[in-house]
């Protein structure tokens, strides 16, 4: 879909290298000492990090597991992404989700354009009704959800929608070898998401270890215990942290029973994929 803080980082390998926090010829420690000597995180503070980052794991877990039980529901879903280099424009886009068999309506709030998909029908295709450009001279096309036009300013298919899709291919993340020892900090805070009390965790990664990510940032719903944000942000050319890379927020879910077949079918009259 359309994904630095790591200064000590940089100061703590140099330093740890060139034997600064080991010096035995400076008599008194200057401000410079000092200055390293803080940015280098203690052994006792590395353990809380780890200690963070399983609790982290176990709430993703848990929000995968909660996930599950919520068969429909709708939300708003605002997502930022870069695709091939390119940055692309934020976006609000209302959703209705079905959890079996798979299916979703998508309404982007921008232009209206329309997307549904519905899990073993029509032959595995979704229906897309573009608003712009002569793609919208066509009506309403049927693509298969991995295809370039279906995919065009999306990291994801449609197939990969869903807080539940977003617990587990986050936990498949932080399941990947080697992730744990990329750690460099992991951190939670309270937060809030449209009036919704959150737990955010940031986790941030050493630039050689081989993490995709630079950081990031996870959000979960204390009401629901469902995962709805996640950030990451990648790495520039030099190695250095960078720019985001996606961000996907799930605002306003509201798991109900308000959800009907109707609201899954190409024949729904308040949509636009039925034939004139």
């Amino acid at each position: 879909m359309r994904p630095i803080l790591y200064l000590a980082t940089l100061i703590s390998t140099a330093a740890l290298s060139q034997g600064f926090l080991q010096s035995k010829t400076a008599a008194v420690p200057t401000e410079t000492d000092r200055q390293l000597s803080a940015a280098v995180p203690r052994t006792d503070q590395r353990k809380t990090d780890r200690s963070i980052y399983r609790e982290l794991r176990q709430r993703l877990r848990e929000a995968a597991r909660k996930a599950k039980q919520v068969e429909r529901y709708s939300a708003t879903l605002e997502q930022q992404v870069v695709v091939d280099g390119r940055e692309f424009d934020p976006e609000r886009i209302d959703i209705k989700i079905r959890r079996k068999p798979f299916s979703v309506y998508l309404r982007w709030q921008e232009d209206g354009q329309e997307v549904l998909y519905i899990e073993g029908e029509n032959d595995g295709k979704l229906l897309a009704r573009p608003t712009r450009g002569l793609a919208a001279m066509r009506g309403v096309w049927e693509l298969p959800p991995d295809s370039p036009h279906a995919m065009k300013g999306q990291r994801y298919p449609v197939t990969k929608l869903g807080v539940e899709n977003l617990a587990l291919m986050a936990i498949d993340f932080h399941n990947a070898q080697g992730i744990e020892r990329a750690i460099y900090q992991c951190r939670s805070e309270d937060g809030t998401q449209r009036n919704r009390e959150t737990e955010e965790f940031t986790v941030t990664f050493q630039p050689e270890q081989g993490s995709e990510f630079s950081k990031s940032i996870l959000a979960f719903d204390r009401k629901l215990g469902l995962l709805i944000g996640v950030e990451n942000f990648g790495w520039n050319d030099d190695g250095e942290p960078g720019d985001l890379v996606e961000r996907y927020t799930y605002l306003n879910l509201n798991p109900t029973s308000e959800i009907t077949e109707e609201d899954f079918s190409r024949e729904n009259p308040n949509y636009s994929f039925a034939s004139r």
